[in-house]
Formats: C-alpha cells, structure tokens, sequence
C-alpha cells in the first residue's frame, strides 16, 4: 500500500516539477525582458538628450564664431577709415 503511493508521489513529480521548473524560467524571462527594454529605453533618452546637448553646443559655437567674424570684419573697416 504505502509502495504504490510513493510511486505514485514520484510519477506525479516527475510530471509536474519540469512543468513547474519551465513555468518558472518564462517568468523569469519575462521579468529580464521587463528589466532590459526598461534599460534600453533609458539609454535611448539619455543618448537623445546628449545629442540635443551636442546640437545646442555646435550652435553655440558657431554663433560666437560668426560674432568673431563680423567683429574682424569691423576692425578691418576702421582701420581701413583710419589709413586714408
């Protein structure tokens, strides 16, 4: 009697645990998945805001390069004015 319950406990842990084990790895998986399109998508933004940074800066500088050059254009004008 207590032979065939044993082999009855081991046959139905030998069905369930693997189908326990696999449910368990898709929940792992889809928690990782959670995690890393949660990284990607930070990575994203911050990488969007480095390249908005980048573009402000790049026109910046051409601004104050531009400001330089009107500025040599006029010294060049009044000392041109002050050689006649």
């Amino acid at each position: 009697m207590y032979l065939k319950i044993g082999i009855v406990w081991i046959g139905l842990g030998m069905l369930l645990l693997p189908l326990v084990g696999y449910a368990w790895q898709l929940w792992q998986l889809k928690i990782n998945n959670k995690r890393v399109l949660r990284l990607e998508n930070e990575m994203l933004e911050a990488h969007a805001e480095i390249l908005h940074l980048q573009k402000q800066l790049a026109e910046m500088k051409l601004c104050k390069e531009k400001r330089r050059k009107v500025i040599e254009i006029e010294n060049r004008e009044l000392l041109r004015k002050c050689e006649v």
